[in-house]
């Protein structure tokens, strides 16, 4: 082959340089990827649209929107088609106590008082002034020595008595009567628990006069303060006199003051 063969064969095959053309191999053209749209982070979880939905009311759900975990905030609520705001849900009623009946007019703690002072000047007339039966030797010797009575022991009774019975002593009298005095006096303190805890009783009633709801509630005061057994426990010491006087008072808070 002759020199000029040889160069055209070379430009053919390697340009004109001569040199023979590399071999390159196949190469795999990487297919476009697609761009994804950017996504918030609360279209992702809620899906598209989630902003045009209607809020649920806070107070039905505890939520105020449809999307779990977002928290929206709106000052007013979202108007409906009308163009007015929607309506909101009333709330649950709350309970509330009902109030404590007041005393009718008239009956003041002035006029229990009068009417327990005069019971219990009544007991202290009728008081013996020596020891009664059964246990009352034993309660007036506790009084007058600041003992110790059988069990329970009743202390605050006895603490107590064992002031008033020294202070009675002191002014002239004998420890028996002193102690029988004692009785007498939850006697009257009883009656004027019962005689307050019956005008809660009474109901209010237009036009009444003052003194009606006062002797309304003295009824049922007179009939236990005049009971011979009731009588018995308030001239000679015992303690269901005060027991029953503590037994008002409590009652009497429970329902309403004084």
């Amino acid at each position: 082959m002759s020199r000029r063969s040889n160069f055209d064969m070379g430009l053919l095959l390697g340009g004109r340089s001569g040199r023979q053309a590399p071999r390159h191999k196949a190469m795999a053209v990487p297919p476009a990827r697609s761009r994804a749209p950017c996504v918030s982070p609360v279209t992702a979880a809620c899906g598209p649209g989630w902003y045009r939905r209607r809020p649920i009311d806070a107070r039905l759900d505890g939520r105020t929107d449809r999307c779990p975990g977002v928290i929206v905030t709106r000052s007013r609520p979202t108007p409906n088609r009308t163009g007015r705001p929607a309506p909101r849900v009333p709330g649950r009623p709350v309970a509330q106590a009902p109030p404590a009946p007041s005393p009718p007019d008239g009956a003041s703690w002035i006029a229990s008082a009068a009417l327990a002072t005069a019971l219990f000047a009544c007991y202290l007339g009728f008081a013996p002034p020596v020891s009664g039966d059964k246990d009352a030797s034993e309660f007036a010797l506790a009084l007058a020595t600041g003992g110790v009575i059988h069990p329970t022991g009743y202390p605050i009774y006895t603490m107590l008595g064992h002031v008033f019975v020294r202070l009675l002593h002191g002014m002239g009298a004998s420890f028996p009567f002193a102690a029988n005095a004692w009785a007498s006096l939850g006697g009257g303190v009883a009656m004027f628990f019962y005689h307050r805890l019956a005008l809660r009783f009474i109901p209010p009633r237009a036009g009444r006069s003052r003194l009606e709801p006062y002797l309304l509630a003295a009824v049922p005061v007179l009939l236990l303060a005049f009971n011979p057994v009731w009588m018995v426990e308030c001239t000679s010491v015992e303690v269901h006199s005060w027991q029953l006087a503590w037994l008002f008072g409590t009652s009497l808070c429970f329902i309403g003051t004084i």
